[in-house]
C-alpha cells in the first residue's frame, strides 16, 4: 500500500519508475529505478498555494497547470529506491502484532549531484508521513 503511494507520489512529480527485479532480501521490500528529468520537488509548496491562489481567483484557468511530458534526453538524477517494513523493537505496540517501520532507501546511480537526491528523499518522507497520518 505505501509503495503505491510512493509511486503516485513520483508519477505528481513527473519522475518516471521502472521496477526491478526482486532483490535477495528476506524482508519483501519493494525497489525499483527513478529517473528525474527535471527538479519539480523544489519550492512544491509554493507552487501549491500559487495553483490555489490562482483557482480562486479564477476557475477557468486550470488547464494551465496540466503537466508537460518530458522530451529531454538526459536526467539530472537517476537512483534506486527500496521500501520496506522492518522491525523497530523500540515503537510502542498497539496490539499483538510487531512492531514495524516503514524504511525508504535511496541508491544514487547518477545524476547533476546527490543533494538532488538528499532533497527528494527529504521530500518523500515529508509526503509519506503526512499521507499516513
Amino acid at each position: 500500500a505505501v509503495a503505491e503511494q510512493l509511486l503516485s507520489i513520483l508519477r505528481e512529480l513527473q519522475i518516471s519508475t521502472t521496477p526491478d527485479m526482486p532483490h535477495s532480501d528476506r524482508d519483501g521490500g519493494v525497489r525499483f529505478t527513478c529517473t528525474a528529468y527535471r527538479n519539480t520537488w523544489i519550492h512544491s509548496r509554493r507552487r501549491r498555494r500559487a495553483l490555489l491562489n490562482s483557482k480562486m481567483k479564477d476557475t477557468t484557468s486550470v488547464s494551465q497547470q496540466t503537466p508537460t511530458v518530458h522530451e529531454e534526453s538526459s536526467s539530472i538524477l537517476e537512483c534506486h529506491v527500496t521500501v520496506k517494513l522492518v522491525d523497530c523493537p523500540l515503537a510502542k505496540k498497539t496490539d499483538d502484532s510487531e512492531s514495524r517501520m516503514l524504511c525508504v532507501e535511496m541508491e544514487w546511480i547518477h545524476g547533476e549531484n546527490r543533494d538532488l537526491m538528499n532533497q527528494l528523499l527529504t521530500y518523500l518522507k515529508n509526503r509519506i508521513t503526512k499521507q499516513i497520518m
